[in-house]
């Protein structure tokens, strides 16, 4: 939520105080402290506890039994589920050659929101490009320890794959989705980005040739270290 409010946030002060002992916040004030959204935070003092953010816990990796272990050392690709992402596959596909992974294979995951012609257009796309050297498939469930072990990924900043980025604590590039009135991305991204965890490109200035810098910086910088946010929220 947001402080624009005053005399909302007041009355959840009110109910608040009068039918609850605590308040548990599924986050972790690291990355976004409480009173970002909500005034009263000094009235509610020793009430208030952090949880850590919910996610799953990852599962433990594990080669397919051939040695070879999808993801390792890729650029990752990703946009969520909705069809909005498409510019940003787009972009990707066309951005390989100018960057300095352009020797790496690079793995284009696609949401079911995008339709089979223009899963066909980017596999197209792909291929008359790079040949072998960009993967374009479908979501995949393995997509967290896909994460885990790529060289960096390439994605929008949705709530669950931000979770996942840090759990797995990649080098990542986010490109927030802000189409409509959407501003949640984008603030969640640039809260990451001010943090020095991530680079961040806007989509109102998506090319193939700023999405390529962006991934050289990106690819350029030291890892996450394991930890830095809490997510053991489920357990707390």
């Amino acid at each position: 939520g947001s402080q624009k409010d005053p005399q909302r946030q007041q009355r959840m002060l009110e109910l608040f105080d009068r039918y609850f002992d605590h308040v548990l916040v599924h986050g972790d004030p690291a990355l976004v402290p409480f009173e970002r959204t909500f005034a009263h935070v000094p009235e509610l003092g020793a009430r208030l506890h952090y949880t850590g953010y919910v996610i799953d816990a990852l599962a433990p990796d594990g080669d397919a039994g051939d040695g070879t272990l999808d993801g390792r050392d890729e650029v990752l690709v990703s946009a969520g589920g909705g069809a909005v992402g498409l510019p940003l596959l787009m972009a990707a596909i066309h951005a390989r050659q100018l960057t300095r992974l352009a020797g790496a294979r690079w793995r284009v995951l696609v949401g079911a929101g995008i339709g089979a012609a223009a899963f066909a257009d980017l596999a197209a796309l792909a291929f008359s490009l790079h040949g072998q050297g960009v993967v374009v498939e479908r979501n995949r469930p393995d997509f967290p320890q896909l994460l885990r072990r790529c060289r960096l990924s390439v994605s929008q900043a949705g709530y669950n794959t931000v979770l996942e980025t840090l759990q797995a604590a990649t080098r990542a590039l986010l490109l927030p989705f802000a189409g409509g009135n959407e501003t949640e991305q984008t603030l969640r991204a640039q809260l990451l980005a001010d943090h020095g965890w991530v680079d961040l490109v806007a989509e109102s200035a998506l090319t193939p040739a700023t999405l390529a810098q962006a991934i050289d910086r990106a690819a350029a910088r030291a890892p996450l270290t394991i930890g830095q946010v809490r997510l053991n929220g489920a357990a707390a």
